[in-house]
Formats: structure tokens, sequence, C-alpha cells
């Protein structure tokens, strides 16, 4: 039987070692062979008539046992460490191995074997995954989805995305060794094409907001963490709206926590130790039974968002059996044919059931305030902070719908919503009369300018997360687990796959892949034969000793 052949190798790395150092030596195995041996003379032999003195010896005609000449273990340390061999040239089953920088990063917590292969258990010592993935480093990547242009890394606010969460689309052990490396992953040319398909599926849906207008009339200044944030919900609301007048939404962001047992559904569960998750829903669709389409008929009369908040859950509750709600992903490909990996297909099918189950719990009553409250808190923002009059400028301008509740703002009313009335600030002065004699364009002063002047209610945060959370609600009542994923050739759907959702395989994928984020196991790589078709690709395969392990034990079964 063929065997392969193994072998210690010295390391030498291009930077500082990782590792006490090892001096470069030949096989000693072989070192008694280039020893010469000089043997002791022996003694002359006895008379052979010297006899019966029970003191006197005689030499028998058995052959003498022969000395141990073997070499001491301190006596090979010498021969390594001497000059002479420290110049000859290496063994030729001694290698040299030159290790990308990558695998030099990975090492320095999870130990090589005696192979000079990576290993695949985390001592109990090295910080887990998660702890690596959150610490603080240059090329963080920042927060897909709300926020995203805040400047916000994953350091200074601990998360994970939906994605992340999904360990076992394709193989732990790669995705283990990537957060070790604490390296950015390239930005692949299959992805660069996904995320411009992305970009075109959305502009269809949502198209740009010209701001030229607004942007040359606003005088410079620089927005805040808070005024930032606002501005993402003020887009997450505008979308759900579009959804409700028009039947369709694209990207839209959500969150959600998760612990041991699955997504968090009650917010007295929630402890500063329960993981924050976010993701960015690709497509909602509502499909009817009836042609007329009545639910978009009723929310395309109201131009006031206090009325959708009034009238919403009425009309959701009277259309509720003739529409569905589709929560749906977009994958993109660059051929036209589905993945024909397992792992990968039930994968992106769990990546829906996941935005699924966010929608759920952000559209119970009340909960998504609470929901969003808490994700404020984590990332430092305080929602009742004044939002900056340039901001509000810019929104009365662009946003008609937010017209009427800006004019109760100013006059101090009352916008019959607790969640906000009741913390809201009054009496404290918020300015807007400074910004009349900047603004130069007569038509954009038209409109804002009975809101130059001094509120009585500050507008904030808090205001608009507070109506997004009743959007949540009507939405979620057309939740029925219609769920789909979508595949893109060159931004045409060529194959849709739909099913429903299942509450426990969602919970057992979250609870999963939080044990693996939170080191309480190892990560469970490719078995079998799928390696043939996953480990081809893997950057990390010449130096991963599960593959070797496996390599040998498919080819000794191979040979049996």
């Amino acid at each position: 039987m063929h065997r392969i052949k193994k072998y210690k190798s010295s390391v030498i790395f291009n930077t500082k070692p990782l590792m006490r150092p090892m001096n470069r030596f030949i096989n000693t195995s072989s070192l008694q062979s280039l020893i010469l041996k000089i043997p002791k003379p022996s003694s002359p032999p006895l008379p052979t008539d010297i006899s019966n003195d029970h003191n006197t010896q005689t030499m028998s005609n058995q052959e003498q046992e022969p000395e141990d000449t073997s070499l001491t273990p301190n006596e090979i340390e010498m021969i390594r460490e001497s000059s002479f061999v420290q110049a000859l040239p290496p063994h030729e089953h001694e290698q040299q191995i030159i290790y990308p920088p990558k695998i030099q990063s990975i090492s320095t917590y999870i130990p090589l074997n005696e192979e000079g292969l990576l290993t695949y258990q985390r001592p109990k010592h090295v910080p887990t995954p998660f702890q690596i993935y959150t610490t603080p480093r240059d090329d963080q990547k920042l927060d897909p989805g709300v926020g995203s242009h805040s400047g916000t890394s994953v350091s200074k606010f601990p998360r994970l995305s939906v994605t992340k969460i999904l360990t076992q689309s394709w193989c732990e052990l790669r995705d283990w060794y990537d957060v070790y490396s604490m390296a950015a992953r390239e930005e692949t040319e299959a992805m660069r094409r996904g995320k411009e398909s992305h970009l075109a599926l959305e502009l269809e849906t949502h198209p740009l907001v010209d701001m030229t207008t607004v942007e040359e009339a606003i005088p410079e200044f620089i927005r805040k963490p808070i005024d930032i944030y606002a501005e993402s919900i003020v887009d997450t609301l505008n979308r759900l709206i579009t959804l409700l007048t028009k039947g369709r939404a694209r990207e839209i962001y959500v969150h959600g926590f998760i612990d041991e047992f699955g997504v968090v559904e009650d917010s007295k569960d929630v402890k500063n130790e329960t993981m924050i998750v976010t993701g960015v829903i690709d497509h909602l669709v509502l499909l009817s039974s009836d042609t007329n389409r009545p639910l978009e008929y009723e929310f395309n009369q109201f131009d006031d968002l206090k009325d959708i908040v009034e009238f919403g859950d009425d009309i959701c509750d009277a259309l509720e059996d003739r529409y569905r709600l589709v929560v749906s992903d977009v994958k993109t490909r660059s051929r036209r044919f589905i993945p024909n990996q397992e792992s990968v297909l039930k994968s992106a099918k769990d990546q829906v059931m996941i935005y699924k189950k966010f929608l759920d719990v952000l559209g119970e009553d009340n909960n998504g305030v609470r929901w969003l409250e808490e994700y404020c808190f984590r990332k430092k923002l305080n929602i009742d902070e004044p939002l900056s009059p340039e901001i509000i400028l810019g929104l009365i301008h662009t946003y008609p719908i937010f017209f009427k509740d800006f004019e109760r703002m100013r006059d101090g009313e009352s916008i019959d919503d607790p969640l906000f009335d009741n913390h809201s600030q009054k009496y404290m002065k918020y300015d807007l009369s400074y910004l009349k004699n900047q603004i130069h364009d007569p038509e954009m002063l038209k409109i804002v300018e009975p809101f130059l002047t001094t509120w009585e209610t500050i507008p904030t945060t808090r205001y608009f997360i507070t109506r997004l959370s009743h959007i949540f609600r009507f939405i979620s009542k057309l939740s029925h687990g219609d769920l789909r994923v979508e595949y893109y050739y060159q931004n045409e759907n060529f194959h849709t796959l739909n099913f429903q959702y299942d509450e426990n395989e969602t919970s057992v994928v979250v609870a999963k892949g939080l044990e693996f984020w939170l080191g309480r196991r190892d990560p469970e790589p490719v078995t079998g034969m799928k390696f043939n078709s996953i480990c081809k690709y893997c950057e990390f395969q010449p130096f991963c000793s599960w593959n070797k392990e496996l390599s040998e034990m498919n080819f000794q079964q191979h040979q049996w």
C-alpha cells in the first residue's frame, strides 16, 4: 500500500517568529554510521594450564557481550549544534516552509501541529471568535444598513450580521481561520457584481431622492451621530410606506437579539450579554388574491403619517386574509445555475427565516420601540437628543409625509402617540429662525418658511422610531410565513425557491451559530466527500491539518 510520507519541518518566518525558533538540523538517525568506533585492546589470554583455583577466572568459549556504543542525548545535541553539522545542506525530507501572513497570524492563537499544519481546536486561554472579531483594528468593516455611513465599527458597536450567524453555510473551519487571521476579506469580482445587481434592483423600487436643492440651500454643518441615525430611520420608514402604497420594498434594515434558545421575543429577556444581530432584507412583496389591490388604494389616500398610524391597524386587519407578505432574499450568480451544495441552499433559506422572525418581533405591540431603544443604547445614541435644525429643514422640504406632524411639534400639539408624547421635550428653545436669511431659493423658502421659527416641541429620534414601530406592526399582520430565495443572473430572475417558515429550524440554526462565536464549541469542518468540492477553493487548504487527515482517511478507504 502506498503510504504518504510524514516529516518534521523546520519553520522559517519572514517576520518575527511566532514560536521559539528551531535550528536547522540533519536527520541524526544515521549519525552512528558516521562515527569511527575504535575497539579497546583485548587482554592477553590466560594460561590454559592454570586450573581449579577458585580465585582464578578462566576464559570460556562463549562470545563476550558487546559494549554499548550508542550516543547519549547530550552527545546528539552537541553534534546537532556543531558548526560542521550546521554547515551541511538540509536533508532531502526536511523542506523549509515559509508561511503566508494570514497563517502566521492564525498561529498566534491556534497552535500548529508537529507537521506545521493548523489544528482545529481552540486552547482555553485563547480569546473566542467573537472577541477576536470585535477587536479594534484599522480595516474593520462597517455595519451594512442603518448607520453604515456613521463609521461605527464592530469594535465600538459589538454585533453580528445574519450572514455571520450562518456559520455552516460552507465550512466552519474556514470561517474560524478567517476570524483568527484578523484580515479583511478582499472584495471579489463576484461580490462586486452582486452589489451592482442589488443596487439596480433597489433603484427600480426606490429611486434616489434628489437632495441637490436642499444641500445647496442649507448652510454647511457637521452631522452628529444621532442625525445620521435619524436619517437612516427616515429612509426605512419611507421604504415601508412604499410597501404599503405600492406593494413592494427593497433593502429593509432589521435587527434582533439572540441567546442560546434562539431569537429573543420578550425584551425582559434581553441582558447585557445578549447578542445583537443585524441584517438587510433584500425584498418584501405583498401578494394579493384581490386584483383591485384594496390595501394599496387605502394607504394611498393618506398624506399625513398620523392617519397612517391611526387607521393602519384596521385596514390590515380587514384585508389580512386577502394579502400575504413574502420575505425574500436575492442571490446573484455568475452562471444560470443554482448552487449544488446542500449546505449553501439550506443557508439561504435559514437567512430568510431569521429575517422573517425579526420582522415578527419588531411588529409586536410596542416591541419595536423597545428593540430600537436597545439598539440605540448599545450604539451609544441618545434618542431624546434634539436633532440638528438643518436635518429637520431638509426633511420638511423632501418628505411631505412628515409635514403635518412637524406642524404639531412646532405648535406644541400632541401627535396622538403616547410613546412620543410622554417623552417629548417642550418649552425648550428649538429655533430655526436663524436659517431664514440663509435660504436664497424662493421656491424652497416658500415651503419651509412657516417652520423657520421657535418650536414648542423638540423633534427627536424617538419620534421617528415610534412611527416606525407602528409600521412594523401593520406589516407583521400580513406575514403568514411565505418565504422565498430569488436567484439572479445578469439582473434577471431565472429561478425562485418558495418555502415556508420553520420556527424550530430557526431556533436551532441561531443557537448553533451563537455557540460557534462564543467559543462554546469547536468548529465543525466539512466531512465525507464534500471536501472535494469545498476544500479546493479554500486558501487555508495547504495548511489545514483537518484536510490532510480527511484526505488520508479517504485515500486509505479507497485503497482498501
